[in-house]
């Protein structure tokens, strides 16, 4: 009895030290991000109370391992189910790009759940070994391939591959023209045109598409280019790289994606759920105005570099209810040039080249998700002030383009969008506008430059 007594009161020292020594460690799984934080405080507390179980009476030693080896099991196998259950759904499939600041992790699977205004389902899609939504991309594939870039409006994590915007495209190909094309996804939730032209700079040659198209989210893009800090106009208007760094939580944050406890992720989404409804501000278009002129303020007059929101866009709104004032002037300037050099990246290429204009629900659909516009306030407001600049751009550089406005607004565009702060389109509006990009690619003479290179 006294040797059995012996052996678990070893084990329980031995649990108590490893759980300290792990305390102390630093390990991103519970410590997260570097510092000693509550968790780990926890984690010294249990192991400290675990060694002093090893100096209690010797017929409490049993159930004291019970005890640990119970809470320790359950912890576990916990993870286990959390892992295989909901890691498809909380861990964001991105890592940090010292060039993007972020891309798609490659061979990764991810799920959606739609809001359930907008019918609660979930959709699950599969990144392949490039990073790009889909499935594996066969190069030496004779079939005319096309590269579509993008956002969130591409990469529709929202939509099953075959009612995305690709999926859709590739389907009217084939059947208005009687075409196998291939159409590739290459967008990605919460990219920006730099980002695009960065990944066209060092991905065509490579890729080999027949065509790429180029789409662009007026609603917010524009002051995603703010936000992104990659690019900015020099003293002459040129366009510029710039020096940007990551803010440290966030680039933590993206290391922790993949690291951390899914527990813990878990138990932090829930909180943090609750304090964003709690103290939740309810967008408009003044409130959108304002976010709008403090970005340029922070990074064009003020020089700040440090990337500090790399996910989250806004309705530019300067742009659409005050066009003259200075932020609004400096970033259609600046969308202007990365434009000017995305046509560049595919001249080099030899690529022909599309642009998708995309609109903001905002400017189709009058009052949508409660932004109501006060005209009397904004006499400038005009529903094109986003999309003709875009479209300016594009002649400018000679660039095939299709801007969806028309093409939305005569469709009853209530219906192609989701609501309740997701300003996506839904399937129906993928539909109609890959519909719409694929006659636009016959009336502009594309298809036929597919065809007769793989004739």
């Amino acid at each position: 009895m006294t040797a059995n007594a012996n052996m678990l009161r070893w084990i329980l020292g031995a649990i108590g030290m490893a759980l300290v020594a792990y305390a102390i460690s630093d390990h991103p799984f519970y410590g997260g991000a570097p510092g000693f934080g509550a968790i780990q405080a926890a984690i010294l507390g249990f192991g400290l109370l675990t060694i002093g179980c090893a100096f209690i009476r010797k017929d409490w030693l049993a159930g004291a391992c019970m005890l640990v080896a119970s809470t320790l099991g359950t912890i576990g196998i916990a993870e286990l189910l959390a892992e295989a259950l909901f890691a498809k759904s909380l861990r964001p499939i991105y890592q940090y790009d010292q060039e993007l600041i972020f891309r798609l992790l490659p061979n990764a699977e991810a799920e959606t759940t739609r809001l359930p205004a907008n019918g609660g389902q979930t959709v699950r899609h599969r990144t392949n070994s490039l990073g790009m939504r889909g499935d594996e991309l066969d190069l030496e594939d004779n079939a005319p391939r096309i590269l579509v870039y993008g956002d969130s409006f591409i990469h529709a994590s929202y939509s099953q591959d075959e009612d995305t915007f690709c999926g859709r495209l590739q389907s009217e190909i084939a059947s208005q023209f009687d075409l196998e094309a291939t159409v590739v996804n290459a967008g990605v939730s919460s990219y920006s045109p730099d980002q695009v032209l960065i990944r066209m700079q060092t991905e065509l040659e490579s890729l080999a598409p027949d065509l790429v198209i180029v789409s662009i989210f007026a609603g917010n893009d524009y002051g995603d280019l703010l936000r992104k800090k990659l690019f900015r106009l020099n003293g002459d208007g040129e366009l510029e790289e710039n020096a940007w760094t990551l803010q440290q939580r966030q680039k933590i944050a993206f290391e922790l994606n993949h690291r951390e406890s899914l527990l813990k992720r878990m138990t932090k989404t829930a909180l943090s759920s609750r304090q964003v409804q709690s103290g939740l501000t309810v967008l408009t278009f003044d409130t959108a105005l304002v976010q709008s002129t403090r970005e340029y303020e922070e990074y064009v007059l003020q020089g700040n570099n440090v990337v500090s929101n790399a996910y989250t866009g806004y309705y530019s709104a300067d742009i659409a209810l005050r066009p003259d004032s200075p932020s609004a002037q400096y970033k259609v300037n600046l969308m202007t040039q990365i434009i000017g050099q995305i046509a560049t990246a595919a001249n080099e290429a030899a690529v022909p080249l599309a642009l998708l204009i995309i609109p903001s629900p905002h400017d189709l659909i009058a009052g949508y998700d409660g932004w109501m516009r006060d005209t009397a306030k904004y006499p400038s407001y005009n529903e094109r002030n986003l999309t003709a600049p875009l479209e300016a751009a594009a002649r400018d550089f000679s660039i095939p383009h299709l801007n969806l406005h028309d093409v939305l607004a005569q469709r009853d565009p209530g219906r192609l969008f989701f609501i309740e702060n997701d300003n996506h389109w839904n399937d129906a509006g993928q539909k109609i506008a890959a519909s719409a990009m694929a006659d636009y690619l016959g009336r502009s003479g594309l298809i036929e430059i597919l065809r007769s290179e793989h004739n």
